[in-house]
């Protein structure tokens, strides 16, 4: 049976969905943590169709709207990374078994959670929910009005390919030295690959599950890897003394980074191998827009 075409409307239906969804997140008057999370994760996968649409909707539709969603996001990063940071030294406490990293990891922990209530705060005296919310409305009225190129054959396999290309060579760059910063941005750049897969997917196989089982668990991995950087950073400037805990925090960080990125570089290699041509046509079954109208 063949499995029906994507076509590039579709997909600006669900950047819309995304988009108010994360807009009626922002502006529930409580902004749990729950809120925000939910909204940056729409918000990264709206961004992701985005550069999916980008053949389909030209370069300048694409830098505004792409602008406006990442501007959208930004107040809310303070309170995130403490809450993530959070949560990665709760996993380092579960497997510390000496007594003075423990403790320097314990007084570290309330320190970050009082920053993340200030941040918390902020984020509510500040009234960014709405702000935000009221940004990511006129986005969405725009989107709606978007003239998509129907006529163009190859929209959504080109944009396919984009970002393919660019998440291939992040990998490529972050492969020789596995530097933080080229790091992070490889994993940006998977998690766009596999949140577009995933739009073209929509549970119709038309992507294989494998393929986005392991984009998602590499995209995990660099995840973990980049907060545990940030966390190292953060260690450092709170307690910038020297001492044996710190030391064994730094060398317990270090470990778990060099196995997460010899993880990650295992499985790249396989991921990442073929040309943005083969990729396509290896990993995405025909849409209307990848071949031209049948």
């Amino acid at each position: 049976m063949t499995r029906p075409d994507m076509r590039a409307d579709e997909v600006r239906e669900t950047l819309r969905r995304q988009i108010g969804d994360a807009s009626r997140a922002l502006r529930d008057p409580a902004l749990p943590d729950e809120a925000i999370h939910h909204a940056r994760k729409e918000l990264k996968r709206a961004r992701a169709n985005l550069r999916l649409l980008r053949p389909a909707i030209g370069g300048r539709a694409y830098a505004r709207a792409n602008a406006a969603l990442r501007d959208s996001s930004r107040p809310f990063s303070a309170a995130r990374d403490a809450r993530v940071l959070v949560q990665t030294i709760d996993a380092l406490l579960e497997a510390e078994q000496n007594a003075s990293r423990r403790a320097l990891l314990s007084k570290m922990r309330a320190q970050l959670e009082q920053q993340r209530l200030s941040a918390r705060e902020a984020v509510h005296t500040t009234g960014e929910g709405a702000r935000s919310a009221d940004s990511l409305d006129a986005v969405w009225q725009r989107v709606q009005h978007w003239r998509l190129s129907r006529n163009k054959p190859g929209a959504l396999g080109k944009g396919v390919k984009r970002i393919y290309r660019s998440t291939r060579k992040a990998y490529k760059a972050a492969a020789p030295d596995g530097t933080p910063e080229k790091l992070h941005e490889w994993r940006k750049q998977v998690k766009y690959l596999g949140a577009a897969l995933e739009t073209l997917d929509a549970g119709e196989g038309r992507v294989p599950t494998k393929l986005l089982r392991k984009l998602r668990g590499l995209a995990e991995c660099l995840g973990l890897d980049h907060d545990l950087v940030v966390l190292e950073e953060t260690l450092a400037k709170l307690h910038s003394r020297a001492s044996h805990a710190r030391t064994g925090i730094f060398a317990q960080i270090a470990s778990r980074r060099e196995l997460l990125h010899a993880e990650a570089m295992k499985n790249a290699r396989a991921l990442f191998r073929r040309e943005p041509k083969a990729f396509l046509k290896h990993n995405v079954s025909r849409t209307s827009e990848q071949h031209g109208r049948r």
